[in-house]
């Protein structure tokens, strides 16, 4: 297969990811969670664990055996699901709501699940603090596009506030990308494909021609299934990069190869 694109998400992948500063900011918060929510699935209309029976009154947010609550933190990957399941999240990351409305309408989803003392503007900011790029990474992309590979950025991102950052600080990385997609900016958000077939008509390639590299498995199985060829960034993200340099049979160090004096210029940004 000649592959012509390679679509990058930024947080967890180029950048660090955000879903570390939510574990530690679980393990920090030392906030206990009833028994009563699953930590494993929420339903993502109104984050009501989906083993829940609706007319059940003890598995309510409001029910008072819900509310006592038991001596042990949050279990770091609970937070994470709450947050990546927030109807909050969605509109911040689709550009429907500012940071600001997020912080209040995301911090009273949290009490629903028994968090009284969420800070969502210190999780944000802490969030923030991991967004800085893997220099692998931008070295990686560099050497990809000068073997004549489009490369994109396709992000869940969120717009800046007046006194907040945005999530990850695109302007900083647009030098290194023939183009960058923002969920924000075109009010569609991964898991939905629709976003990389933007990218896609963009380029002008097929799915099927193009590498998609994320770290969440549930924005890359609806990829795979349109003929993306898929690749997920764990912890260990060198051995995503080796990955790819086998996929794409390209003479590229594993770790990225040596910076690129010139950059090459961007053909576009959405």
């Amino acid at each position: 297969m000649a592959y012509r694109a390679v679509l990058f998400d930024l947080g967890g992948v180029v950048c660090g990811s955000p879903l570390e500063a939510i574990s530690q900011y679980s393990r920090d918060l030392q906030t206990p969670l009833s028994d009563c929510f699953s930590p494993r699935v929420f339903h993502p209309a109104s984050l009501v664990p989906s083993n829940a029976e609706p007319t059940d009154p003890s598995t309510s947010p409001t029910s008072p055996s819900c509310a006592a609550i038991h001596p042990a933190s949050i279990k770091p990957n609970v937070l994470s699901r709450i947050f990546l399941s927030s109807q909050a999240f969605r509109q911040l990351e689709r550009g429907q709501i500012d940071l600001d409305q997020f912080y209040s309408l995301f911090d009273s989803e949290c009490k629903q699940f028994g968090i009284r003392n969420m800070n969502s503007r210190e999780l944000m900011k802490r969030m923030h603090v991991r967004l800085e790029p893997r220099p692998e990474m931008i070295q990686l992309i560099q050497r990809l596009r000068s073997h004549g590979l489009l490369v994109a950025a396709v992000t869940n991102n969120w717009k800046k506030s007046r006194l907040d950052a945005r999530g990850v600080d695109v302007e900083r990385l647009d030098r290194y990308f023939d183009l960058v997609v923002e969920s924000c900016v075109v009010g569609i958000r991964k898991p939905d494909t629709a976003l990389l077939l933007h990218a896609c008509r963009k380029f002008n390639v097929q799915p099927s021609q193009c590498v998609f590299l994320d770290d969440i498995g549930r924005n890359l199985a609806p990829a795979r299934s349109l003929g993306f060829q898929t690749i997920r960034v764990g912890s260990n993200y060198h051995q995503a990069i080796r990955q790819l340099v086998d996929l794409l049979q390209l003479d590229i160090p594993a770790e990225g190869g040596a910076r690129d004096k010139h950059q090459p210029a961007i053909r576009s940004r959405l």
